[in-house]
């Protein structure tokens, strides 16, 4: 009987235990912009740290970068909320740094060689993350992001991964 009792101990603790209260990420794939009407491949960083040891709510910031022809860096700060288990709704203001070129009829032309001087923008970056596998302090899953500022907003469905201590 008693160690019956253990094990369920043992078990509810570990179906209540979402993750470490600190979190290091990755999400990469491709980006559709709506703007240029083209994919590129994209990846975003985060670190996020638990408000308390099993909050819901972890507060952190993020780096995107979109790769291809030009520059494209999101930088952002924000909230990340775990409704169930193994599922989470991020929510991060920041602003957009895009390489433009104005010579393309007010169009946004993403460039390297073109000019080095960078737009600064708002933006807003969403995504919501679900942790198919879970291996010790590992996790990996499927996400979708979304950014958007006034001048570059894009999609993305990938692969997220990450390490919570």
């Amino acid at each position: 009987m008693t160690s019956i009792l253990a094990t369920s101990c043992l078990v509810i603790n570990a179906q209540s235990h979402v993750h470490g209260q600190n979190e290091i990420g990755i999400s990469f794939g491709p980006n559709y912009s709506t703007q240029h009407k083209e994919w590129r491949a994209g990846a975003h960083m985060h670190y996020f740290r638990g408000l308390t040891p099993h909050s819901r709510w972890k507060l952190g910031g993020g780096l995107e970068y979109i790769f291809g022809g030009g520059k494209h860096y999101n930088v952002s700060l924000g909230a990340s909320y775990s409704p169930f288990r193994h599922f989470h709704v991020t929510l991060m203001p920041g602003v957009n740094l895009i390489n433009e070129n104005d010579h393309d009829h007010g169009e946004i032309v993403m460039d390297d060689h073109e000019s080095d001087d960078l737009k600064v923008g708002f933006a807003l970056h969403g995504e919501v993350v679900y942790d198919l596998v879970v291996i010790g302090k590992f996790h990996l899953g499927p996400t979708i992001d979304f950014s958007w500022s006034q001048n570059h907003s894009h999609f993305m469905a990938g692969i997220h991964t990450a390490y919570s201590f």
